[in-house]
């Protein structure tokens, strides 16, 4: 047989020697057996037990839905096996089974003091004419400070008392005697300059109030007498008080209850949580700033201890807020922590690396012991915290601890001096729930019996910026650890714990909520008014910042504790119906709400595509009365239909009520694949002694020619080139038929079997 000439032959097969073989058809009634179709993309499937929405034909209907996010944030990818996961959320909450609300709002602590009567800070005695001065603010009416001696009808020298930096004030008071001082002058500091107050008889042997109208922010006060004696005579001052309305922020650096009541540091000022819980009281001007409180039971009494530093001597407090300065020989501390073993013991570090004890820190009480120094001078320690029954002590480098010997140890988490050394590091370390939390720079160590597991936020997310900051502060309640982490102006607060997911035990993330904050210094959990994770800044300028927690988990609707946001968004991975790199139409998307209906509380809904870098809007869906099922057709982004190989979509929290959140029960999205058409060619060739050909010439020595073809056809191994009925070459590949590859169609004595070759031919 010739090699294949259009017009003479039907079609023709591309031999391996390259020379093309001419096949002639089977016909009926004078037409060639000869047909294309297109083959479904997705091979027929069986399933066995309940049908779901992954028995959907995927060429004719994908549902790409989720109804659960307990799984966690950071997926960008939807992955089918962890499908209750999602990509990320901004004050929006989705650690409940089965629904997806509105964040936490975080509220800022409205008053910072109530106005107070507040002693001066310190002094300065410029001519060197007084003598016992800081008994002028020494709380006790009983001691004084004294003027030296100086000529009748003059005017004595000025004893300077400062505040703390800056105090708005209204009064101010004063207790003086000596009968030669006639005369008191006061002038206040502000505005750069002396400013006179008051000046005229002074009245002795009791308070005496001045008012400052309008109020001013000072920074220090000046004293003088004028002696009318007849005879040289100084003055005594016995104290001196500023009426202080409001002072400048600070930062928070510790927090803890104490009989019942939650008290506060803020610099040098001891603060307690109003009874209203929606402002500070004051307390006390400590006279340095407060390092560390820590409460401890002796003899059956309370007292709460307040550390100053390591220049300043500490003090206590008892329930009826007087206190008692520390007369010991060592009494000066930058951080306490109990451990309550058999005998509570109270550790102290007096140094940037040293540590001592004792059993009773009173006056009277127990010496402290001699020092314990902790490792390397060339890292500080940045905090303590205990699990009970022994000691941890966190430095730059990583944490150490004390064995039952007082021995100092350094093997309970020594990867941690791999990462940066910094101050903060571990600086807020918890112990919640049987295991350590150890915050070091960007990460966050699980330690659990020597068992060391990472735990940080950013380890969890994919393509996530606003989570890939330092994790500033850790604190726990009952159900959750939260972690507040960087995100440049902003503060992220996640819920994180383990969570039993599909049989398989994880731990997750849930960013709950952002605050606009400049870091943070410092947070905790109390439940002192109401149930609250505090947050507190790095910067002074900021406010101090609440989130209610819930006092209960199993109605979270309805819980009084809660402000629910508006505008808060969760955005989903890149669904794909697992057919990453298909195309696929995305037509429209319904929703189910479990709110009732409220025009004013509702999702609006976005979609963008892979190659699309903003999000376009669906709609908001609201729901109605009668249904709060609601299907929208997703529109064209930039005149260009939803259809790509993913698509991601973006919920956003809209109330007009912080009762209330509308809540997303779940989502379906619709989509059908473009799936890439297997072109099938379906032909019966002729294999005879003898054919006659479409110009009516005969070819007599056609059949071991087609017959040699057709066997290098069907054991090709890569695609062959054939010329089609219409005269087009493409390239092709056999596939197996579900009938005879060859059959006899005639037998003549003397001649070649006639045979028909059966073809399934995809085009490749």
């Amino acid at each position: 047989m010739g090699s294949y000439v259009k017009g003479r032959h039907d079609c023709g097969l591309t031999n391996t020697d390259g020379s093309i073989t001419g096949l002639m058809l089977t016909r009926k009634n004078n037409v060639p057996n000869y047909g294309v179709f297109y083959d479904q993309y997705l091979a027929n499937q069986f399933f066995t037990g309940t049908p779901g929405y992954g028995s959907l034909p995927a060429e004719k209907e994908l549902a790409l839905r989720q109804d659960s996010w307990r799984s966690g944030f950071g997926l960008d990818s939807y992955d089918p096996n962890d499908p209750e996961r999602y990509l990320s959320a901004k004050n929006m909450d989705l650690r409940f089974r089965g629904m997806g609300i509105a964040g936490t709002k975080a509220t800022a602590l409205g008053t910072i003091t109530t106005p107070a009567w507040a002693s001066p800070v310190g002094h300065n005695d410029p001519n060197s004419t007084w003598n016992n001065e800081a008994n002028a603010y020494d709380g006790s009416t009983t001691t004084a400070a004294g003027e030296d001696a100086h000529a009748n009808a003059t005017w004595g020298n000025f004893l300077e008392l400062y505040s703390k930096t800056p105090v708005t004030i209204s009064q101010v008071r004063y207790w003086a005697s000596e009968p030669g001082a006639g005369q008191i002058d006061i002038d206040l500091y502000y505005g750069g300059a002396w400013n006179d107050l008051s000046s005229g008889a002074a009245t002795l042997g009791q308070y005496v109030t001045v008012a400052v109208s309008p109020s001013q922010t000072v920074s220090a006060a000046r004293v003088r007498f004028y002696n009318s004696s007849g005879g040289s005579s100084g003055g005594e001052l016995e104290e001196f008080d500023f009426y202080v309305t409001a002072v400048a922020g600070g930062n928070v650096k510790t927090a803890a209850d104490f009989n019942d009541l939650h008290y506060i540091g803020i610099e040098d000022v001891l603060y307690k949580l109003n009874g209203a819980g929606d402002g500070l009281t004051w307390i006390k001007y400590m006279g340095a700033n407060i390092t560390d409180l820590e409460v401890m039971t002796i003899s059956g009494t309370e007292y709460l201890f307040i550390a100053l530093g390591t220049a300043t001597d500490y003090q206590y407090m008892v329930a009826a807020e007087t206190f008692t300065t520390s007369t010991a020989v060592v009494k000066r501390f930058k951080y306490f922590k109990v451990v309550n073993a058999a005998s509570p013991t109270m550790w102290g570090s007096d140094g940037d690396v040293t540590l001592r004890s004792t059993v009773n820190p009173l006056n009277g009480g127990t010496a402290w012991s001699g020092q314990t120094t902790v490792d390397a001078a060339s890292n500080v320690i940045t905090g303590m915290f205990t699990d009970a029954g022994s000691l941890y002590i966190n430095k730059e480098d990583m944490p150490y601890y004390l064995d039952s010997t007082g021995a100092v140890k350094s093997d309970l988490a020594p990867i941690l001096a791999t990462l940066p050394r910094s101050t903060d590091n571990g600086k807020s370390a918890n112990y919640w729930l049987g295991n350590f939390y150890l915050p070091w720079g960007r990460s966050l160590l699980e330690e659990d019996g020597g068992t060391l597991t990472w735990r940080s936020p950013n380890d969890m997310a994919t393509n996530l910026s606003a989570f890939a900051g330092q994790v500033f502060a850790i604190a726990g309640d009952d159900r959750y650890l939260y972690a507040v982490a960087d995100n440049g102006t902003n503060v992220e607060v996640l819920a994180g714990r383990l969570e039993v997911i599909d049989g398989t035990t994880k731990w997750v993330w849930h960013p709950i909520n952002e605050t606009t904050l400049t870091g943070c210094e410092s947070a905790w959990v109390t439940s002192v008014y109401q149930k609250r994770l505090w947050i507190s800044s790095t910067s002074s300028s900021d406010s101090l910042y609440y989130i209610p927690l819930p006092l209960a988990y199993g109605d979270i609707l309805a819980d009084a504790n809660r402000d629910f946001i508006s505008g808060g968004e969760y955005e989903t991975p890149w669904l794909h119906g697992n057919f990453k790199d298909t195309t696929k139409a995305f037509p429209e998307l319904t929703i189910t709400m479990l709110h009732n209906y409220d025009a004013d509380i509702y999702f609006a809904t976005h979609y963008k595509t892979l190659s699309n870098s903003t999000y376009t809007k669906i709609a908001d869906m609201k729901g109605s009365t009668t249904s709060m099922v609601q299907t929208n057709s997703l529109p064209d982004a930039g005149a260009n239909h939803p259809v790509d190989t993913d698509l991601r979509l973006k919920f956003v929290v809209n109330t007009d009520d912080s009762t209330k959140t509308p809540v997303l029960g779940s989502y379906k999205l619709k989509g059908f694949l473009n799936a890439p058409q297997r072109r099938i060619i379906a032909l019966q060739v002729r294999c005879a002694q003898e054919l006659l050909l479409n110009d009516g010439g005969k070819d007599t020595s056609s059949f071991n020619v087609i017959k040699a073809t057709m066997d290098e056809l069907v054991k090709a191994t890569w695609p062959v080139a054939f010329t089609d009925i219409a005269g087009t070459v493409t390239n092709v590949r056999p596939l197996p038929v579900n009938r005879e590859w060859w059959q006899v169609s005639a037998y003549e004595k003397g001649r070649e079997q006639e045979r028909i070759y059966n073809l399934l031919l995809q085009e490749i």
